[in-house]
């Protein structure tokens, strides 16, 4: 907003200027907006207060509208974050997980881009992860009970009955 009588361009002209000065001494500059805040934290905190309280609407339909835009990011940075949580591990060792696997499931080999969710399978028992899996493949270890036993048990079901268990099913991967 141009100062008293200040024409357009002479406000661009200080606000360029402002910039390159704030450029060069980032430092200085964060050093200062630092300790202003640490001395006025009450002041400044209860003017956000008073914006969130006067614009509560305007914020709820910005964020929404947010979350509807990047669901698919907040989804895969809430997973990331419950698969730190849950098995310890960093974001650079997930990425090396997923890259290691090619971006697949470790069982059917089905992309995860034509999937919905990659599941993050781990040992029941001792919590300890495995390998990313398709749903599809988590919830048949799951039904099967983590049971090589019953795995072999199916095999020999299908067989009997004449599948193809060289066949992939509805998820064929041509890798």
């Amino acid at each position: 907003m141009p100062r008293g009588n200040e024409s357009e361009a002479a406000r661009e002209r200080r606000l360029a200027t402002q910039k390159a000065y704030n450029e060069r001494n980032k430092e200085r500059c964060r050093a200062y907006h630092k300790a202003y805040y640490q001395v006025n934290k009450e002041k400044k905190q209860a003017a956000v207060n008073r914006y969130r309280a006067a614009n509560r609407e305007r914020i709820r339909a910005k964020v929404s509208e947010y979350n509807k835009k990047h669901r698919d990011r907040i989804r895969a940075v809430q997973r990331l974050a419950e698969y730190r949580r849950a098995f310890g591990l960093s974001n650079a060792e997930i990425n090396a997980i997923m890259e290691q696997q090619e971006y697949r499931c470790a069982i059917c080999r089905t992309p995860f881009s034509l999937v919905p969710r990659a599941e993050f399978d781990h040992c029941h028992k001792t919590n300890r992860h495995r390998e990313f899996l398709c749903g599809d493949c988590n919830k048949f270890i799951g039904y099967a009970k983590e049971s090589i036993t019953i795995l072999r048990g199916g095999i020999r079901y299908l067989q009997k009955h004449g599948a193809d268990v060289t066949k992939m099913g509805r998820h064929q991967s041509t890798a």
